[in-house]
């Protein structure tokens, strides 16, 4: 079993998360509000993404313990019922999530969750809060305009 296998099964036991992107951005944003999970993160086109988690959701797809489903062009994942009875075999006691922020997070679009979390690796790699938002308008003008609400809700959640 991977090293954060246990926190993956934790933040799917709380309900359908649907979106590859979303998913990693999720996964990125609980880990900087304190999950200890062993995720490494770089840089992509879409933002911080980490290579070792997508391997242990294909892991715990391949094992049955989380049900991936495409519908639409989007992946769907959910927890199985055989995960769900490893989740509770395996105890939770060591695993820390932050359940509220994660139901606020799983509620947001993948653009809004792409933004947020690109200004939040900024500032993990050393920008200031205006340089990093001048940054992140610089890589995702598309989606420039979603600024001032990433950064309340930084503010707000996250820092």
């Amino acid at each position: 079993m991977f090293l954060g296998a246990n926190y993956l099964l934790e933040i799917f036991s709380k309900g359908e998360i649907r979106g590859r992107k979303k998913l990693q951005k999720i996964v990125y944003l609980l880990e900087h509000d304190g999950m200890d999970a062993p995720y490494r993160y770089s840089y992509h086109h879409y933002g911080p993404y980490s290579a070792q988690l997508q391997e242990e959701i294909e892991f715990l797809v391949q094992h049955n313990f989380i049900e991936e489903a495409s519908r639409n062009g989007t992946y769907e994942y959910r927890i199985t019922d055989e995960g769900e009875r490893f989740r509770k075999q395996i105890g939770q006691k060591n695993v820390s999530v932050n359940n509220d922020l994660l139901i606020k997070l799983n509620a947001e679009s993948s653009q809004f969750l792409e933004m947020l979390s690109t200004y939040i690796f900024l500032l993990d790699s050393g920008y200031g809060q205006n340089a990093a938002r001048i940054k992140a308008a610089e890589l995702k003008p598309h989606l420039k305009d979603l600024i001032p609400k990433v950064c309340e809700y930084y503010n707000n959640h996250l820092n």
